[in-house]
């Protein structure tokens, strides 16, 4: 999928005349740096402590997986931040599940972290069916039906900005 490569390209015709490592690498340290602000907003939301949101963003922060993930001039950094992003925004769904804006960041999200890599298909749909399985247990049909569409939105409109994703995936 393109997203990453896209992003790369535009940097590089920022700077034209020069290619260079350090423009992967700048892009990756941005992502890098989101990945631990969402990381930090994830664990927040799940313990509501700040001194374990700190401990798990340093954790990985200075992890050799999270460090390694930067050094790659490839799009697993970008991919981190999707697969933290759509944790984050599961765990505010089920705190809240009747605020809608929620769901909108989930179809983009979704269709980003596909944008991004394939495989990101699975984590994804085992996260949304442990959503809806936790939605219809506590017998709240209208969320479940609500997250999956949105889910299927997200599906839907990466399918739609590139084509060429059915022909690659099958």
């Amino acid at each position: 999928p393109p997203l990453y490569y896209w992003i790369l390209h535009f940097v590089s015709s920022l700077v034209r005349g020069s290619c260079s490592k350090w423009i992967g690498l700048g892009i990756n340290a941005v992502l890098f740096l989101l990945t631990c602000i969402a990381l930090y907003a994830l664990a927040e939301e799940l313990y509501g402590s700040t001194d374990v949101s700190c401990a798990v963003t340093a954790l990985y922060g200075m992890s050799v997986l999270g460090l390694s993930t930067v050094t790659m001039i490839r799009m697993y950094m970008l991919l981190t931040l999707f697969t933290v992003l759509r944790a984050l925004t599961v765990a505010h769904l089920l705190h809240n599940p009747e605020k809608r804006e929620y769901y909108f960041c989930l179809a983009a999200v979704l269709f980003g972290g596909l944008m991004t890599q394939y495989y990101f298909v699975f984590y994804a749909f085992f996260l949304c069916a442990a959503f809806d399985i936790a939605m219809l247990l506590r017998k709240e049909y209208r969320c479940a039906l609500r997250f999956s569409l949105f889910a299927l939105a997200g599906v839907g409109l990466m399918v739609c900005a590139f084509r060429a994703s059915l022909q690659q995936v099958f």
